[in-house]
Protein backbone atom coordinates (compact mmCIF):
# COMPACT_ATOMS: atom_id res chain seq x y z
CA UNK A 1 0.00 0.00 0.00
CA UNK A 2 2.94 2.25 0.31
CA UNK A 3 2.40 3.24 3.85
CA UNK A 4 4.66 3.30 6.49
CA UNK A 5 2.72 3.38 9.56
CA UNK A 6 4.23 3.20 13.59
CA UNK A 7 2.64 0.71 15.23
CA UNK A 8 3.59 1.01 19.73
CA UNK A 9 3.18 -2.79 20.93
CA UNK A 10 3.87 -4.44 24.19
CA UNK A 11 1.97 -5.39 27.89
CA UNK A 12 0.04 -2.67 30.07
CA UNK A 13 1.81 -0.70 32.43
CA UNK A 14 5.36 -1.04 30.18
CA UNK A 15 5.43 2.66 28.93
CA UNK A 16 3.72 2.47 25.64
CA UNK A 17 1.42 5.74 26.66
CA UNK A 18 4.56 7.55 27.24
CA UNK A 19 6.47 6.85 24.13
CA UNK A 20 2.68 7.53 22.25
CA UNK A 21 2.84 10.98 24.45
CA UNK A 22 6.77 11.48 22.98
CA UNK A 23 6.17 10.75 19.22
CA UNK A 24 2.86 12.40 19.15
CA UNK A 25 4.64 15.85 19.79
CA UNK A 26 6.46 15.26 16.55
CA UNK A 27 5.49 17.65 13.51
CA UNK A 28 4.81 14.59 11.15
CA UNK A 29 3.01 12.33 13.42
CA UNK A 30 -0.03 11.30 14.99
CA UNK A 31 -1.13 8.13 16.88
CA UNK A 32 -4.75 6.47 17.80
CA UNK A 33 -4.84 4.24 21.14
CA UNK A 34 -6.55 1.26 22.20
CA UNK A 35 -8.45 1.36 19.13
CA UNK A 36 -8.00 -2.38 18.53
CA UNK A 37 -8.56 -2.66 15.25
CA UNK A 38 -6.13 -5.23 14.91
CA UNK A 39 -6.91 -7.24 17.82
CA UNK A 40 -10.68 -7.71 18.31
CA UNK A 41 -12.12 -6.27 15.07
CA UNK A 42 -9.34 -7.60 12.15
CA UNK A 43 -11.50 -10.66 9.83
CA UNK A 44 -14.43 -9.95 12.31
CA UNK A 45 -16.98 -9.63 10.55
CA UNK A 46 -16.19 -11.52 7.17
CA UNK A 47 -15.41 -10.48 3.69
CA UNK A 48 -15.82 -6.12 3.41
CA UNK A 49 -17.16 -6.40 -0.32
CA UNK A 50 -20.34 -7.40 1.15
CA UNK A 51 -22.17 -4.21 2.21
CA UNK A 52 -23.90 -5.96 4.88
CA UNK A 53 -20.95 -7.24 6.75
CA UNK A 54 -18.92 -3.50 6.37
CA UNK A 55 -22.26 -1.86 7.68
CA UNK A 56 -21.79 -3.95 10.66
CA UNK A 57 -18.57 -3.49 11.17
CA UNK A 58 -18.80 0.34 10.91
CA UNK A 59 -21.73 0.34 13.29
CA UNK A 60 -19.43 -1.47 15.26
CA UNK A 61 -16.65 1.12 15.24
CA UNK A 62 -19.10 3.97 15.93
CA UNK A 63 -19.87 2.30 19.36
CA UNK A 64 -15.86 2.17 20.52
CA UNK A 65 -15.18 4.41 23.10
CA UNK A 66 -11.38 4.79 21.28
CA UNK A 67 -12.31 5.09 18.28
CA UNK A 68 -14.96 7.84 18.34
CA UNK A 69 -12.53 9.47 19.99
CA UNK A 70 -10.63 10.18 16.80
CA UNK A 71 -13.78 12.24 15.46
CA UNK A 72 -14.04 9.99 12.16
CA UNK A 73 -16.64 11.08 9.52
CA UNK A 74 -17.97 7.40 8.74
CA UNK A 75 -19.87 8.92 5.33
CA UNK A 76 -16.50 10.51 4.47
CA UNK A 77 -15.03 7.10 5.13
CA UNK A 78 -17.53 4.87 3.31
CA UNK A 79 -17.52 7.04 0.86
CA UNK A 80 -13.89 6.62 0.06
CA UNK A 81 -13.31 3.31 1.26
CA UNK A 82 -15.50 2.53 -1.78
CA UNK A 83 -12.97 3.87 -3.92
CA UNK A 84 -10.04 0.74 -3.88
CA UNK A 85 -9.62 -2.79 -2.22
CA UNK A 86 -12.44 -3.58 0.28
CA UNK A 87 -9.55 -4.99 2.89
CA UNK A 88 -9.30 -4.79 7.15
CA UNK A 89 -5.91 -3.01 6.60
CA UNK A 90 -7.03 0.06 4.02
CA UNK A 91 -10.16 0.12 6.13
CA UNK A 92 -7.99 1.17 8.98
CA UNK A 93 -5.62 3.00 6.91
CA UNK A 94 -9.23 5.25 5.63
CA UNK A 95 -9.78 5.85 9.21
CA UNK A 96 -5.91 6.61 10.03
CA UNK A 97 -5.38 9.09 7.19
CA UNK A 98 -8.39 10.81 7.86
CA UNK A 99 -7.60 11.06 11.53
CA UNK A 100 -3.81 12.76 10.05
CA UNK A 101 -5.91 14.79 7.98
CA UNK A 102 -7.71 16.53 10.44
CA UNK A 103 -4.97 16.79 12.46
CA UNK A 104 -2.65 18.13 9.75
CA UNK A 105 0.17 15.32 10.04
CA UNK A 106 1.52 13.09 7.39
CA UNK A 107 2.32 9.94 9.04
CA UNK A 108 0.01 7.69 11.07
CA UNK A 109 0.13 4.96 14.14
CA UNK A 110 -1.49 3.37 16.41
CA UNK A 111 -0.60 2.00 20.04
CA UNK A 112 -2.93 -1.03 21.17
CA UNK A 113 -1.98 -3.64 23.55
CA UNK A 114 -0.09 -6.63 22.80
CA UNK A 115 -0.32 -5.54 18.95
CA UNK A 116 2.66 -7.81 18.91
CA UNK A 117 0.50 -10.88 18.39
CA UNK A 118 -0.84 -9.47 14.98
CA UNK A 119 2.75 -8.42 13.96
CA UNK A 120 2.89 -10.98 10.40
CA UNK A 121 -0.33 -9.67 9.44
CA UNK A 122 0.22 -6.39 9.90
CA UNK A 123 3.45 -6.24 7.73
CA UNK A 124 1.85 -8.54 5.38
CA UNK A 125 -0.66 -5.44 4.87
CA UNK A 126 2.30 -2.83 5.22
CA UNK A 127 5.54 -4.04 4.55
CA UNK A 128 6.90 -0.43 5.73
CA UNK A 129 5.32 -0.36 8.93
CA UNK A 130 7.68 0.31 12.14
CA UNK A 131 7.17 -2.05 14.99
CA UNK A 132 8.18 -0.08 18.70
CA UNK A 133 7.95 -3.13 21.75
CA UNK A 134 7.98 -1.49 25.01
CA UNK A 135 9.41 -3.89 27.34
CA UNK A 136 9.56 -3.49 31.41
CA UNK A 137 11.51 -5.31 33.87
CA UNK A 138 8.45 -7.98 34.64
CA UNK A 139 9.21 -7.48 38.78
CA UNK A 140 8.61 -3.66 38.23
CA UNK A 141 5.90 -4.11 36.26
CA UNK A 142 3.58 -6.43 38.41
CA UNK A 143 4.40 -4.01 41.43
CA UNK A 144 2.94 -1.42 38.70
CA UNK A 145 -0.32 -3.74 38.47
CA UNK A 146 -0.62 -3.46 42.18
CA UNK A 147 -0.67 0.02 42.83
CA UNK A 148 -2.88 0.25 39.89
CA UNK A 149 -5.21 -1.73 42.20
CA UNK A 150 -4.54 -0.62 45.04
CA UNK A 151 -3.23 -3.78 46.27
CA UNK A 152 -0.03 -2.17 47.61
CA UNK A 153 -0.47 -3.33 51.30
CA UNK A 154 0.83 -7.20 50.71
CA UNK A 155 -1.22 -8.20 53.58
CA UNK A 156 -4.83 -7.55 51.29
CA UNK A 157 -3.73 -8.93 47.93
CA UNK A 158 -5.35 -11.90 49.15
CA UNK A 159 -6.22 -14.52 46.09
CA UNK A 160 -6.14 -11.61 43.65
CA UNK A 161 -2.79 -11.40 44.32
CA UNK A 162 -2.33 -14.94 43.21
CA UNK A 163 -3.90 -14.71 39.86
CA UNK A 164 -2.47 -11.64 39.22
CA UNK A 165 1.50 -13.26 40.10
CA UNK A 166 0.69 -15.94 37.94
CA UNK A 167 -0.92 -13.92 34.87
CA UNK A 168 1.48 -11.08 35.10
CA UNK A 169 4.05 -13.82 34.88
CA UNK A 170 2.52 -15.49 32.01
CA UNK A 171 1.69 -12.61 29.92
CA UNK A 172 5.24 -11.28 30.28
CA UNK A 173 7.07 -14.51 29.02
CA UNK A 174 4.46 -14.01 26.01
CA UNK A 175 5.29 -10.65 25.14
CA UNK A 176 9.02 -10.97 25.50
CA UNK A 177 9.43 -14.24 23.15
CA UNK A 178 7.51 -12.33 20.94
CA UNK A 179 9.61 -9.50 21.06
CA UNK A 180 13.00 -11.28 20.88
CA UNK A 181 11.24 -13.60 17.67
CA UNK A 182 10.26 -10.52 15.66
CA UNK A 183 13.14 -8.36 16.18
CA UNK A 184 15.59 -11.32 15.33
CA UNK A 185 12.65 -12.25 11.69
CA UNK A 186 12.36 -8.58 10.83
CA UNK A 187 15.41 -6.44 12.03
CA UNK A 188 14.61 -3.46 9.46
CA UNK A 189 10.86 -2.99 11.05
CA UNK A 190 10.69 -4.47 14.52
CA UNK A 191 12.45 -2.44 17.66
CA UNK A 192 12.29 -3.35 21.07
CA UNK A 193 12.71 -0.13 23.61
CA UNK A 194 13.26 -0.95 27.51
CA UNK A 195 10.72 1.52 29.61
CA UNK A 196 13.88 2.19 31.44
CA UNK A 197 15.95 3.53 28.68
CA UNK A 198 13.37 5.69 27.90
CA UNK A 199 12.80 7.04 31.05
CA UNK A 200 16.37 7.22 32.27
CA UNK A 201 18.00 8.81 28.79
CA UNK A 202 14.98 9.53 27.24
CA UNK A 203 17.27 12.12 24.58
CA UNK A 204 19.42 9.29 23.33
CA UNK A 205 16.68 6.54 23.45
CA UNK A 206 14.39 9.15 21.77
CA UNK A 207 17.06 10.22 18.88
CA UNK A 208 17.67 6.35 18.09
CA UNK A 209 14.12 5.70 18.02
CA UNK A 210 13.50 9.30 15.43
CA UNK A 211 16.52 7.52 13.47
CA UNK A 212 14.79 4.04 13.04
CA UNK A 213 11.54 5.48 12.30
CA UNK A 214 13.56 7.60 9.66
CA UNK A 215 12.30 11.15 11.15
CA UNK A 216 13.88 13.91 12.76
CA UNK A 217 14.41 14.18 16.12
CA UNK A 218 13.12 17.26 17.88
CA UNK A 219 14.09 18.24 21.47
CA UNK A 220 10.89 19.06 22.72
CA UNK A 221 9.31 16.09 22.26
CA UNK A 222 10.49 14.67 25.24
CA UNK A 223 8.97 17.34 27.52
CA UNK A 224 5.33 16.59 26.02
CA UNK A 225 4.34 20.12 26.84
CA UNK A 226 0.58 19.39 24.75
CA UNK A 227 -0.10 16.74 26.71
CA UNK A 228 -2.17 18.07 29.84
CA UNK A 229 -1.06 15.90 32.53
CA UNK A 230 2.52 17.75 31.82
CA UNK A 231 1.83 20.92 30.83
CA UNK A 232 2.07 22.86 34.01
CA UNK A 233 5.37 21.81 34.73
CA UNK A 234 8.30 23.69 35.09
CA UNK A 235 11.05 22.53 32.55
CA UNK A 236 13.41 20.63 33.99
CA UNK A 237 17.33 20.55 33.71
CA UNK A 238 18.85 20.65 30.16
CA UNK A 239 20.24 17.25 30.51
CA UNK A 240 16.92 15.73 32.08
CA UNK A 241 14.09 17.92 30.72
CA UNK A 242 11.61 15.14 30.35
CA UNK A 243 8.71 14.86 32.62
CA UNK A 244 9.10 11.11 33.43
CA UNK A 245 10.37 10.30 36.84
CA UNK A 246 13.27 7.19 37.43
CA UNK A 247 11.84 6.70 40.69
CA UNK A 248 9.70 3.60 39.60
CA UNK A 249 12.83 1.69 38.27
CA UNK A 250 13.98 -0.74 40.84
CA UNK A 251 10.95 -0.05 43.23
CA UNK A 252 10.04 -3.93 43.55
CA UNK A 253 12.69 -4.59 45.96
CA UNK A 254 10.60 -2.31 48.30
CA UNK A 255 7.35 -3.29 47.61
CA UNK A 256 7.42 -7.13 46.76
CA UNK A 257 7.84 -10.18 48.82
CA UNK A 258 10.09 -12.14 48.46
CA UNK A 259 8.33 -14.98 47.20
CA UNK A 260 7.44 -12.57 44.65
CA UNK A 261 10.86 -11.27 43.57
CA UNK A 262 11.79 -15.09 43.58
CA UNK A 263 8.82 -16.42 41.86
CA UNK A 264 9.30 -14.19 38.70
CA UNK A 265 13.18 -14.83 38.78
CA UNK A 266 12.47 -18.11 38.59
CA UNK A 267 10.04 -18.31 35.74
CA UNK A 268 11.24 -15.60 33.68
CA UNK A 269 15.25 -15.53 34.83
CA UNK A 270 16.02 -16.68 30.43
CA UNK A 271 14.52 -13.11 29.35
CA UNK A 272 15.43 -10.94 31.78
CA UNK A 273 19.02 -11.67 31.11
CA UNK A 274 18.36 -11.65 27.82
CA UNK A 275 16.80 -7.99 27.88
CA UNK A 276 19.67 -7.14 30.48
CA UNK A 277 17.98 -7.17 33.59
CA UNK A 278 19.84 -8.29 36.84
CA UNK A 279 18.36 -11.05 38.99
CA UNK A 280 18.05 -9.84 42.55
CA UNK A 281 19.40 -12.15 45.30
CA UNK A 282 16.72 -13.62 47.34
CA UNK A 283 17.07 -15.70 50.34
CA UNK A 284 15.73 -19.50 50.14
CA UNK A 285 13.99 -19.11 53.97
CA UNK A 286 11.60 -16.47 52.68
CA UNK A 287 9.78 -17.93 48.69
CA UNK A 288 6.82 -19.19 50.51
CA UNK A 289 5.37 -22.48 51.02
CA UNK A 290 5.00 -25.38 49.21
CA UNK A 291 1.23 -24.11 48.31
CA UNK A 292 1.91 -20.83 47.34
CA UNK A 293 4.09 -22.29 44.32
CA UNK A 294 1.62 -24.63 43.64
CA UNK A 295 -1.08 -22.48 43.60
CA UNK A 296 0.51 -19.67 41.23
CA UNK A 297 2.55 -22.31 39.32
CA UNK A 298 -1.35 -23.17 38.34
CA UNK A 299 -1.98 -19.76 37.69
CA UNK A 300 0.60 -19.18 35.26
CA UNK A 301 0.12 -22.06 33.50
CA UNK A 302 -3.30 -21.66 33.28
CA UNK A 303 -2.54 -17.89 31.66
CA UNK A 304 -0.01 -19.72 29.12
CA UNK A 305 -2.61 -21.87 27.92
CA UNK A 306 -4.91 -18.86 26.99
CA UNK A 307 -2.10 -16.76 25.77
CA UNK A 308 -1.49 -19.90 22.99
CA UNK A 309 -4.99 -19.91 22.87
CA UNK A 310 -5.59 -16.20 21.90
CA UNK A 311 -2.75 -16.47 19.74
Amino acid sequence: MGESPIFISGLDRSGKTYLRFMLSEHPNLIFSHRTNFWTQYFNKFGRLDIADNLEECLQTLTKAKHVCMLGIDFDQLRSEFAQGDPSYARLFTCIHTQYARMNKKRRWGDQTEQLERMTPTILSAFPLAKFLHLIRDPRDRYHAILEKNNLADKSKRGYWRANSLGASTARWLASAALAKKYQERYPLSYRIVRYEALVSRPTDTLRSICAFLGEDFYPEMIEMRTEKRFSNQPTRATSMPSPLSTDYIGRFRKELTSFEISFIQLRTQRYMQMFGYELEPVKKTKTGSALDWLMHSASLIGWQMIELVER
